[in-house]
């Protein structure tokens, strides 16, 4: 039963780095007694309300803003801003909310003025090795920030600082408890041989695809024995399951999968992005990988996040413009992977959302 003396509001719009996060301190929250309502902005938000409400949470759109890109867009911004304050306050008086998280898109931030115009504790969320932006603006008046990882880059703000982790979608922590069964097209790998999982999301795939594309071609007789699981994203490039047919490598080629942890389980050896969340995954499931962080990725957070993980011999790091053929055939051949492994399961857990959602109250 839910307590309306614990009704918290989680804003969480944006990208699906800011509102799986959330769902899932949702859940946790919902998990200990409170009644949760989500504040949903952003591009995605028709299909965002619609997953909310699949978990049973009342969500309610908000309209988006956007940084003036013109005079005309400037002076009508800080308006726009005010309005949505107000109109956030006033959701948040009439669902009695009670203390207010913001995940950390550009998309919080006129929500968290109007958490502030209600009088209510504003907690933040911080997926990064680094503040963005967003946060680093509603941390001039939040109380209390959540880290997912330590910061590379100290935060000036003196307010309430702790790394509880990635808050990992149930699904996900359900799954490295207890696998299940394999699915069909996972049956084909041999589990005793070495399996290279590359996948680059949804934005960055298509670099990584044609570097791999191009390493099929001059794949070393030394490395025939590599399995490779490979989600290519949003487009296939073109001549890349033919390069994988004519390499004679055991593989498959997929846009993605949403049960990603049989993939994690499986692999050996990861090429990837270096977002948070697919970091701090891989972390769950040990499994270190070689991080070609996406270079237009906002700050270039990707890059302190693979540097981070450097530093803690946890991952390799290779930025794009240097990454080529041979450092693909290094990663398979490196003796490190195991120690590695170790060294990045310590930033893995299935607690985070519980410990950030313990905080509200």
């Amino acid at each position: 039963m839910t307590d309306i003396k614990k009704a918290v509001a989680i804003s969480c719009g944006g990208t699906g780095g800011h509102f799986y996060p959330g769902l899932a301190i949702a859940h946790a929250a919902r998990e200990q007694g409170a009644d949760v309502l989500l504040l949903i902005s952003g591009h995605h938000k028709e299909h965002q309300i619609k997953v909310a409400n699949e978990h049973g949470f009342k969500a309610i759109p908000m309209d988006a803003m956007r940084l003036p890109r013109t005079p005309i867009q400037l002076i009508k911004f800080p308006f726009s801003m005010c309005k949505n304050a107000f109109a956030c306050k006033t959701q948040l008086k009439a669902n009695q909310i009670k203390s207010f998280l913001a995940m950390g898109s550009f998309a919080s931030v006129p929500l968290a003025l109007g958490a502030r115009l209600a009088g209510l504790p504003i907690h933040l969320h911080e997926g990064n090795a680094v503040v963005g932006q967003a946060n680093r603006f509603v941390a001039k008046f939040a109380k209390h920030i959540s880290l997912s990882m330590p910061l590379v880059i100290p935060l000036k703000e003196k307010l309430k600082q702790e790394v509880h982790g990635m808050p990992l979608r149930p699904q996900l922590c359900e799954a490295y408890e207890n696998p299940g069964k394999m699915p069909e097209d996972l049956t084909q790998f041999d589990k005793t041989k070495p399996i290279l999982f590359v996948f680059g999301g949804s934005q960055g795939a298509r670099s990584l695809n044609e570097t791999m594309k191009s390493a099929l071609t001059e794949w070393p007789e030394e490395l025939k024995e590599v399995q490779v699981i490979h989600f290519y994203g949003q487009s296939l490039v073109d001549g890349l399951e033919e390069s994988y047919i004519g390499s004679g490598l055991k593989y498959l080629l997929k846009k993605g999968d949403p049960n990603i942890h049989h993939f994690y389980n499986l692999c050996s050896h990861v090429i990837c992005r270096a977002g948070a969340s697919t970091i701090l995954e891989l972390a769950l499931f040990g499994k270190a990988p070689l991080l070609i962080p996406f270079p237009l990725a906002k700050e270039n957070h990707q890059l302190r996040n693979a540097e981070l993980m450097v530093k803690e011999n946890a991952a390799w790091l290779i930025e794009e413009h240097n990454f080529s053929i041979d450092d693909i055939y290094a990663h398979l051949a490196n003796k490190e992977q195991s120690q590695r492994n170790q060294n990045i399961q310590k930033f893995g857990t299935t607690d985070a959302a519980k410990q950030v959602a313990k905080g509200f109250f």
